[in-house]
C-alpha cells in the first residue's frame, strides 16, 4: 500500500436540519435560535430549555435525518475502516496517520462532512499561527498546515454555499453534497457528536449511527462527555406546566396584559 492515506470526518450536526443555516424558514425558525458553545452546561445541561420552547408551540422535537444507510457511500478499501468519535471536532485536528498505526507524516485528503467548514472563522490564516493553538472551528487549519488537501460537503438542507457563516481563512473547495458516492478510499474516520448544535434527544440515534458503521470503533483519547446525556424532557415537560399554570393565575386575577 502506499503512504497516501484519507481521513473521513463527519460531524453529525450534517445530518441536523436548522433553518438558521438553510433549512426552509417558518414561524418556528426562532426556536432554533441558540447560542453556541462548548462548555458543559451547553452540552449536557441546557437542553430541557430548548426542548420546552418546542413543547410550548405543541410542536414535535426536531431529529437527525437522512443518516440511515449514509456509510454505504463510502469505500474503505478491503478492511473496514478504524473509526474513533467523541463529542468535539477540535479531536480530528490532532488525528495523523500514525494515530491509526499508518506510516505518514499527514493526510492525502481530509474531507469534512459538516453543516460548517471549520476552517477557521475570524482573523487571518497568520493570527491562528501566532495564537499557537487550535479550536473546534479551526482544526482544518492543522491539515492546511501540514500539506493536505481538503475539502467540505456540506448538507443537501443548507441550500447555499455561501452567505450563511463567514467564509474560511483558506481557499478550500465547498459543496453541497448531491448525493452521489465519493470515489475516494478512506483509511479512517472520526465522529464528531457536536453536543452544542445537536439536541440531546438526538443521542440515541447518534448511537445507532455508530453502530450502523460496523467496523472498529473507539472513543477519542482525551475525549470528554456523557453519552446518552441527561433526558431532558421531564424538566421541560415540568417548565410548561409551570407556564400554564402562572398563565391560568393571571388570568384568573385579570391581569391578561401580561400574558
Amino acid at each position: 500500500m502506499s503512504n497516501e492515506y484519507n481521513l473521513l470526518v463527519v460531524d453529525w450536526d450534517f445530518f441536523f436540519p436548522n433553518p438558521s443555516y438553510g433549512a426552509s424558514h417558518d414561524e418556528t425558525a426562532l426556536l432554533y435560535d441558540w447560542a453556541h458553545s462548548e462548555s458543559e452546561f451547553l452540552i449536557d445541561m441546557i437542553w430541557h430549555i430548548r426542548a420546552e420552547g418546542f413543547l410550548r408551540y405543541g410542536l414535535p422535537l426536531p431529529m437527525c435525518q437522512g443518516y440511515e444507510g449514509f456509510w454505504n457511500r463510502f469505500n474503505f478499501g478491503d478492511n473496514p475502516a478504524p473509526l474513533l468519535y467523541g463529542d468535539s471536532n477540535v479531536h480530528s485536528g490532532l488525528l495523523v496517520p500514525s494515530s491509526f498505526g499508518f506510516d505518514a507524516s499527514a493526510w492525502s485528503k481530509v474531507s469534512l462532512w459538516d453543516a460548517h467548514h471549520d476552517c477557521g472563522y475570524k482573523g487571518t490564516l497568520e493570527q491562528w499561527k501566532a495564537q499557537g493553538y487550535m479550536e473546534c472551528d479551526s482544526w482544518m487549519l492543522k491539515h492546511h498546515e501540514l500539506g493536505s488537501q481538503l475539502e467540505v460537503i456540506y448538507p443537501p438542507w443548507r441550500t447555499k454555499i455561501d452567505g450563511i457563516e463567514t467564509g474560511p481563512l483558506i481557499p478550500v473547495p465547498r459543496r453541497i453534497d448531491d448525493g452521489t458516492n465519493p470515489d475516494t478510499t478512506y483509511h479512517a474516520i472520526y465522529v464528531c457528536r457536536s453536543g452544542a448544535w445537536v439536541p440531546s434527544w438526538c443521542d440515541r440515534q447518534f448511537e445507532d449511527f455508530l453502530a450502523s458503521y460496523g467496523g472498529p470503533g473507539a472513543e477519542a483519547p482525551g475525549n470528554k462527555w456523557t453519552q446518552p446525556r441527561p433526558d431532558p424532557m421531564p424538566d421541560a415537560r415540568r417548565a410548561v406546566e409551570a407556564r400554564k399554570s402562572y398563565d391560568a393565575k393571571l388570568t384568573e386575577l385579570g391581569h391578561n396584559d401580561l400574558l
